[in-house]
């Protein structure tokens, strides 16, 4: 699979979770959830960053460390806002899913226009693809 083939598909999909998660979000509540999707853009761009950087060679075991560790931490952060703000749980979760879709549209815009798409992304594409 080509890098050109890669920027599209994880773009695409980056823009599709973007516009699903932001479909719940009217501009009226806009102004209260911001910040739920800029920390879980956050969370989530570290944990694909680690991923596809930092963890390469790494054990299948402390990937999914990572991994667990960042829905643990993100699942807390959802429950606290949740219990701790008049927002309903469907309003804080979609608000979660567009900041997921911003950080898997900026981290392959940032890491395969600006910088070449790592190494483990090609290798995992070519594993893949048909």
């Amino acid at each position: 699979m080509n890098t050109k083939r890669i920027l599209l598909a994880d773009c695409g999909s980056g823009l599709l979770i973007l516009l699903l998660g932001g479909l719940a979000i009217s501009p009226t509540t806009l102004g209260q959830v911001w910040w739920i999707a800029v920390v879980t853009t956050l969370l989530s761009g570290a944990a694909t960053y680690a991923d596809e950087q930092r963890l390469e060679g790494a054990s299948v075991r402390r990937r999914l460390t990572v991994y667990l560790g960042t829905v643990v931490l993100l699942g807390a952060l959802l429950v606290g806002v949740v219990a701790a703000t008049p927002l309903g749980p469907g309003l804080v979760l979609s608000t979660a899913v567009a900041g997921f879709g911003l950080a898997t549209l900026v981290n392959r815009v940032v890491f395969g226009v600006v910088y070449p798409i790592p190494q483990r992304r090609l290798r995992r594409a070519e594993k893949y693809s048909m």
